[in-house]
């Protein structure tokens, strides 16, 4: 899940799935994505089928979103999630 609020990059990089692309595009087309000064901010919370496709979306890149996402306190989701398995 990426909150509402949250800043997307504005650009995509070549090395971003074709699919991510088409992904950015129906959100930005259905309003849900919404250019504000030089960035994208997402206008509703929105939930994605995989931490990378979210990571690969927001970032507008390539990305693992098990090492992209971090807390506050700049654990990895990676390490959240053996932690928990872990228990």
């Amino acid at each position: 899940m990426v909150l509402k609020g949250s800043n997307f990059a504005t650009g995509v990089s070549d090395s971003i799935q074709s699919g991510h692309v088409d992904r950015r595009n129906k959100l930005i087309e259905n309003n849900k994505l919404v250019k504000k000064e030089d960035k994208l901010v997402l206008m509703e919370d929105y939930e994605f089928e995989s931490p990378s496709t979210a990571a690969g979306i927001v970032l507008g890149r390539s990305a693992n979103g098990r090492t992209e996402w971090k807390t506050e306190e700049g654990k990895r989701l990676s390490e959240i999630m053996e932690s928990t398995t872990e228990m």
